[in-house]
């Protein structure tokens, strides 16, 4: 616990390490962010009273990128149709003309795994092995997603033969690579997306501060931000028309927003707590084992006066 303690102002202060990654992502210290830790620890964040934290993240930013860089038609009405990965399973013939993750929510998972999968160069070989399925299957998964989306996959090569050729890759804003002979072609074929999606969350960083909301901090394709209870509705309002217009200039096309749900909310007015949905019952049950530290050492605190 003592790697996340709070400062005088009863928060945790940890660098980003900006453009400490080779596609310019931000690279905090795994062991000192609460975000890079387990899930559930981010249950100890908390707004301060009268305010709120909102967690603001681009859905399904890595595919809007490929389906906006590659100009493929079919992959940018698959992401536009709210759903990119259940309509990936309908393109490859996996479920059929109106499927949803409620009526198909395995074939939803799968293509979910498999998109990451092709961003990575997964082979045939390492997806079998990362779905537990045969090789021939997976082979055949890989070769129904090329049909699917032909254009991407054709623009993905030529990306990497390119930079290979150049000896260079380098994003619209200008953050560069550079490419020796030996690189791993996987690096080459994730790294538009990552790296696109970092100018993005800088300039949405730079546009939200400009706007006088709050930002906490930054996490890969999201945005902490915070705000007075009262304020809540508008600052969530303005953020997101920020980060579409942003993503509409940065990516070329705009990009939704997820602003949570009733199931998964995002937006935590005090006293609550910042919640995600892998925690499980992690913790309640930690919460309960540091009470009865607190009681083994004889203290005497008021229920939810430390943790909450």
């Amino acid at each position: 616990m003592n790697k996340y303690a709070a400062g005088l102002d009863g928060r945790s202060h940890v660098s980003l390490h900006g453009f400490g990654t080779k596609t310019g992502r931000n690279a905090p210290k795994g062991s000192l962010s609460v975000f890079l830790g387990p899930a559930w620890m981010r249950g100890f964040m908390r707004a301060q009273p009268g305010r709120a934290l909102i967690y603001l993240d681009f859905e399904a930013e890595e595919f809007a990128i490929g389906a906006a860089q590659s100009g493929d038609k079919g992959m940018i009405r698959a992401y536009q149709t709210g759903d990119p990965y259940m309509a990936t399973g309908v393109l490859m013939g996996l479920a059929p003309v109106g499927a949803t993750k409620d009526t198909h929510s395995e074939v939803r998972a799968l293509c979910k795994v498999l998109t990451l999968a092709i961003g990575y160069g997964m082979t045939a070989w390492g997806l079998a092995r990362r779905l537990g399925i045969d090789e021939d299957q997976a082979a055949d998964f890989l070769l129904r997603y090329r049909n699917a989306f032909p254009v991407f996959c054709a623009w993905a090569d030529g990306m990497v033969a390119h930079a290979k050729a150049h000896k260079g890759i380098s994003t619209p804003f200008g953050w560069r690579m550079y490419v020796p002979r030996s690189i791993n072609p996987r690096t080459l074929l994730n790294w538009p997306a990552q790296s696109l999606g970092s100018d993005l969350l800088r300039l949405v960083a730079i546009a939200l501060v400009d706007a006088g909301i709050k930002v906490l901090s930054l996490i890969h394709d999201a945005v902490l931000v915070e705000a007075q209870i009262v304020e809540i509705e508008t600052v969530v309002q303005q953020a997101i028309g920020i980060m579409v217009r942003t993503s509409e200039q940065v990516v070329g096309m705009p990009l939704r927003v997820d602003i949570g749900s009733e199931d998964e909310p995002h937006i935590f007015p005090y006293p609550a707590r910042f919640r995600d949905k892998r925690e499980g019952d992690m913790y309640d049950r930690m919460v309960r084992l540091l009470w009865k530290i607190d009681e083994a050492k004889g203290r005497s605190l008021e229920e939810g006066a430390t943790y909450q």
